[in-house]
C-alpha cells in the first residue's frame, strides 16, 4: 500500500509502454516475415503451377522433356539432370545438361532394366527416378548434387509424387505425335482415294461412250426393219419392244455419263411432257418380255379411261423407279403373276400465269410457248407394284430405302 513518488509512477508508465511498443513491432515483424514468407511461396506456387499447365498441355515430346528438367531444376537445385526417354523398353536420345558427350551413362542404362520406381545413385548424393505412365516406363531420370544435400529426402519425395504427372504429359505428347502422323497417313490415302475416283469415273465415261457405239448400230438397224413392209404384226411388236428396250438401255449409259453429279449428290429432276398411256403400255411391254423367260403373267391395273393425255413429269427418272421395282418383283417370285397398279389420288387446279406448279423446275411457258394463259388440271397418281413373294418385315421398312441396302 505505499505510495510511488510521482517520479517513479512515471518511470513505471514509460518502461510499460515501452515493453507494449516492442511487443507490437515484434508482432508487425512476425507478421511481416510471414506474409512474406507466403508471398514468395504463392509465387513459387504459381510458377509451378504454370510448368505443370505448360507440361500438361505440350503435344511435343522433346519440348515436354525440357519443361520436365526445367521443373526438376527449380526444384532441387541440382548439378545436373538427364532425362533418357524409353520408347517400347528402348532408350532413346539423352537430354539433359551432359558433362563431356551425350553418350547415356551405364547407370542409366541399368536404371531402365531396374523395376524399382527409384534408386540412390552410387555416391548417394542423388536418385534415379522412373517415369512412367499406366505401368509402362516411359523415361529414366538423373537428378545429382544437390545445392542443399540435407533436403535430398525431402527433393525424393517430391520428385516422387510429380512423376506420374511427367509421365503423363510424355505418354499425351506420344499419342498426339502418332494421331498426326495417322492423321497424314489418312490425308494421302484420301489423296489417293479422290484420284482414284476421279480415274473410275474418267474410266466410266471412256466406257459408256464406247457402250453408246454399238448400242446405236442396234437401235438403228431396229428402226430399219421397222421401215420393213414384209414384217408381220407380231414381229413389229418383238422389233418396237427391242427398239424401247434399247432406247431404255441408252438412257441408262446417259445416267453413267452424269455419274460426277450423282457422287455430288446434284441430280435434279427434269420434267417434261409425255403421253402417259404411251408411257405405260411401253413399260408394261418391256416387263413382259423380262417375266416370260420364268413364265410369271404382268398384270397392268390402269384406269386407262382416266389418264390423262399428257402428263408432266422426269419420264426417264420415273421409268427407270418402276422398272427396278418391276424387276425386283419378277426377281422374287417364282410362280403367279407381277401387278403393276395405278391409281388417280387428288386432283387440283392451278394456273398458268407466270407461274408453275412447286415441283417444277422448268416454266410450262417453255414447253406451251404457243399458249399465253391456260387452265391446268392437276392429278395424282400412285404406283404400286406388287408379287406374291415373302415380302418385307415390318422392322426392315425403315431401312429398304437407305443407299445399298439389301
Amino acid at each position: 500500500n505505499a505510495v510511488l513518488p510521482v517520479g517513479l509512477d512515471v518511470f513505471r508508465l514509460s518502461v510499460e509502454h515501452a515493453i507494449r511498443t516492442w511487443r507490437t513491432e515484434q508482432q508487425q515483424q512476425k507478421i511481416t516475415a510471414e506474409l512474406s514468407d507466403a508471398s514468395k511461396k504463392l509465387a513459387d506456387y504459381a510458377m509451378l503451377s504454370h510448368i505443370f499447365h505448360q507440361i500438361a498441355t505440350t503435344t511435343s515430346e522433346d519440348e515436354v522433356i525440357r519443361r520436365i528438367i526445367e521443373l526438376f531444376t527449380m526444384l532441387c537445385a541440382p548439378q545436373q539432370v538427364l532425362y533418357l526417354p524409353i520408347v517400347q523398353g528402348k532408350p532413346g536420345t539423352l537430354h539433359g545438361n551432359f558433362q563431356d558427350s551425350r553418350k547415356i551413362p551405364d547407370d542409366l542404362l541399368d536404371m531402365v532394366e531396374l523395376q524399382t520406381p527409384y534408386a540412390w545413385t552410387a555416391s548417394h548424393a542423388g536418385f534415379y527416378l522412373r517415369i512412367s505412365y499406366q505401368a509402362e516406363t516411359v523415361g529414366v531420370m538423373k537428378i545429382e548434387t544437390f545445392t542443399f544435400p540435407h533436403y535430398k529426402a525431402h527433393y525424393l519425395h517430391l520428385a516422387q509424387n510429380i512423376a506420374t504427372l511427367c509421365g503423363l504429359a510424355v505418354s499425351n505428347a506420344r499419342r498426339y505425335q502418332h494421331l498426326e502422323i495417322a492423321n497424314e497417313e489418312l490425308r494421302k490415302a484420301k489423296d489417293a482415294a479422290d484420284s482414284a475416283n476421279q480415274a473410275k469415273s474418267l474410266f466410266l465415261s471412256n466406257m459408256s461412250h464406247e457402250f453408246r457405239t454399238p448400242l446405236n448400230g442396234i437401235l438403228g438397224y431396229a428402226q430399219l426393219l421397222l421401215k420393213d413392209p414384209t414384217l408381220g404384226e407380231r414381229q413389229r411388236e418383238q422389233v418396237e419392244i427391242l427398239q424401247r428396250s434399247g432406247e431404255h438401255l441408252l438412257s441408262l449409259i446417259v445416267d453413267i455419263l452424269d455419274f460426277a453429279k450423282i457422287e455430288a449428290h446434284r441430280i435434279e429432276l427434269e420434267p417434261v411432257q409425255f403421253r402417259f398411256a404411251n408411257f405405260l403400255r411401253d413399260l408394261t411391254e418391256m416387263i413382259r418380255v423380262r417375266a416370260s423367260y420364268k413364265e410369271l403373267r404382268v398384270v397392268a391395273d390402269v384406269p386407262w379411261s382416266e389418264l390423262p393425255v399428257m402428263v408432266l413429269a422426269d419420264e426417264k427418272r420415273l421409268r427407270q423407279v418402276l422398272l427396278n421395282l418391276l424387276d425386283n418383283a419378277i426377281k422374287f417370285t417364282e410362280q403367279g403373276s407381277v401387278t403393276l397398279k395405278v391409281k388417280k389420288l387428288e386432283t387440283g387446279n392451278w394456273k398458268l400465269e407466270g407461274s408453275t406448279p412447286p415441283t417444277t423446275r422448268r416454266s410450262l411457258s417453255e414447253i406451251e410457248d404457243s399458249v399465253s394463259s391456260i387452265q391446268h388440271l392437276v392429278s395424282s397418281f400412285q404406283f404400286q407394284v406388287s408379287d406374291p413373294g415373302i415380302g418385307i418385315e415390318p422392322d426392315q421398312l425403315d431401312s429398304i430405302f437407305s443407299p445399298f441396302e439389301q
